[in-house]
C-alpha cells in the first residue's frame, strides 16, 4: 500500500508500507523527512493542477436521437490548501464547465455518421469543421450544477445536434434545397382521425437486431436496393431534426410530432455495415413502401422512427 499525506504539510513524508496478507507483516517501512527546494517547487506545481476531478473512465450520456441533444458532466474540487484566500467560484465552475466541454467532445467523436466512419474519422482532420465543432461546445449551454458535500462542484451541458452541427457533419450526398421549408403538423391533434388514408411516415421495429443509431443511416432491402439513405432526404429536413428519430420507448405524441397519424409500419429483418447502423427489410415490405404515391414526400422529410433496444 503507498499513502501521501497532505495533511503533514510537505515537509513531512512519502509513507511506503509493504504489508503482507497473511500475518500482516510489515516488510519496510521508508520515511522522507526532508525535501529539496527543486521538489517542494514541483508538489506545489502539481497540487495547483489537482482542484479539477475529471471523471474520464465514466460511460459516455446517450445521444437525445428524438430531441437531437447530447449532455456531458464535469466536476471541479476546491484545492484543501487555498493560496491566496478564498478559493474562486467562478473558477471553480470554469474548470468544470472545461472537464464537460472536453468530455462533450470525446463523445461527439464517437458518433457515428454512417456504417463506416464516425465524427472523430471522418472530420478529424478537416481542421476548419473541428474548430466549429469545438466552437459550439463551448456555446454549450450550462443545463445543471450542483455541489456535493465535500464542495466538488458538478456540471451538464448540452449541444444540440440538430441544426448547426448536422449542416457541419451531413455528407455532401444529402444535397440542399434553396429555401429551408417548415415542417407543418400533418394534423391538428394526435388524437384526431386523419382526414384520408395516406401514410404519413415510416415506423420500423428493428429490437433484437443490435442496431447502432447513426447521424446518416442507410435502409435497404434484402436483395440490396436502397430505400432510404442519404439521397433521399431533403438536406433542410435532415438539418431541421434529422434524417430518422431513434427510440426505445416509442409513445402517441412522439409518434404524431415525427411521423403523423397515419404511419406505415414495418418489422426490420437485421442490421448491416460495419458499425451495424444500416437497416435491412424485407423486399416485400420496401415494395409496400415503393407502391405508396406519397412514400417519396415522408422518406424526404425524414418522417421516420426506429425502434431500438435501448438508447446509446
Amino acid at each position: 500500500m503507498y499513502t501521501y499525506s497532505q495533511d503533514t504539510g510537505l515537509n513531512q513524508s512519502i509513507e511506503w508500507v509493504v504489508m503482507v496478507s497473511r500475518g500482516a507483516v510489515f516488510e519496510g517501512v521508508f520515511f522522507v523527512k526532508r525535501v529539496g527546494w527543486y521538489s517542494i517547487y514541483f508538489a506545489v506545481v502539481l497540487l495547483s493542477y489537482l482542484h479539477v476531478a475529471v471523471a474520464s473512465a465514466s460511460t459516455p450520456h446517450p445521444v437525445d436521437w428524438v430531441g437531437g441533444k447530447i449532455i456531458a458532466s464535469g466536476m471541479a474540487v476546491p484545492s484543501k490548501k487555498k493560496v491566496g484566500g478564498d478559493f474562486s467560484q467562478e473558477k471553480l465552475l470554469s474548470d468544470a464547465k472545461v472537464v464537460a466541454q472536453k468530455r462533450l467532445l470525446e463523445d461527439v467523436k464517437q458518433i457515428p455518421i454512417f456504417s463506416s466512419a464516425k465524427v472523430g474519422t471522418m472530420l478529424g482532420e478537416n481542421t476548419l469543421a473541428m474548430a466549429k465543432i469545438q466552437d459550439l461546445i463551448k456555446k454549450a449551454p450550462l443545463v445543471n450544477q450542483a455541489y456535493l458535500s465535500d464542495g466538488t462542484l458538478k456540471v451538464t451541458i448540452e449541444m444540440a445536434l440538430w441544426g448547426a452541427f448536422l449542416q457541419l457533419v451531413l455528407p455532401a450526398e444529402v444535397k440542399p434545397i434553396e429555401t429551408i421549408v417548415p415542417i407543418p403538423p400533418l394534423i391538428n391533434h394526435p388524437d384526431a382521425a386523419p382526414n384520408d388514408h395516406r401514410v404519413t411516415g415510416l415506423i420500423i421495429d428493428s429490437r433484437g437486431l443490435a442496431l447502432t443509431p447513426a447521424l446518416v443511416p442507410s435502409i435497404i432491402d434484402d436483395r440490396g436496393e436502397p430505400l432510404y439513405g442519404p439521397k433521399f432526404i431533403n438536406r433542410d429536413f435532415a438539418v431541421q431534426w434529422g434524417m430518422c428519430a431513434y427510440t426505445a420507448q416509442i409513445n402517441k405524441k412522439m409518434t404524431f410530432d415525427r411521423v403523423g397519424g397515419n404511419p406505415f409500419r414495418i418489422k426490420a429483418l437485421r442490421s448491416s455495415g460495419p458499425q451495424q447502423t444500416d437497416i435491412v427489410i424485407s423486399s416485400v415490405d420496401a415494395s409496400r413502401i415503393r407502391a405508396l404515391a406519397e412514400h417519396l414526400d415522408f422518406l424526404r422529410e425524414g418522417r421516420i422512427i426506429v425502434v431500438i433496444d435501448s438508447e446509446r
